[in-house]
């Protein structure tokens, strides 16, 4: 995997796979397969509005960084999380234990739910 906690193989109008390290913590996986579903949803939406004219692919510093806050947002439900982290007091120790993800995507959610609380 080359450093990296996971990646998607397809091929234009084919299927997708989804692959992650298997020494990751559950939360890791599950957190990796959402980064990954949001890339593949890209390249699928690239590919439909290409018609069917091969897309370039590649790591996207831009779609890595909106692919984790897509899977963060996913795992951490605004309502949910902001209910947690004002009774945490913003604390992300007790936010991490409670979601079961990782300190960066818990504190990226917190900067987010905080700033635009629903």
């Amino acid at each position: 995997m080359d450093g990296l906690k996971g990646a998607h193989v397809g091929h234009p109008g084919c299927e997708y796979h989804i692959y992650h390290r298997d020494d990751l913590w559950e939360a890791a996986k599950a957190q990796t397969i959402l980064h990954e579903l949001y890339e593949i949803t890209l390249d699928r939406l690239a590919e439909i509005h290409s018609h069917g004219v091969p897309v370039p692919s590649g790591p996207d510093p831009v779609i890595c960084r909106q692919a984790e806050r897509f899977a963060a947002a996913v795992l951490m439900q605004p309502d949910i999380f902001l209910s947690y982290a004002q009774a945490s007091g913003l604390d992300l120790v007790p936010l991490q234990d409670a979601f079961g993800c990782a300190y960066s995507s818990v504190a990226l959610r917190l900067a987010e739910v905080v700033a635009r609380p629903c």
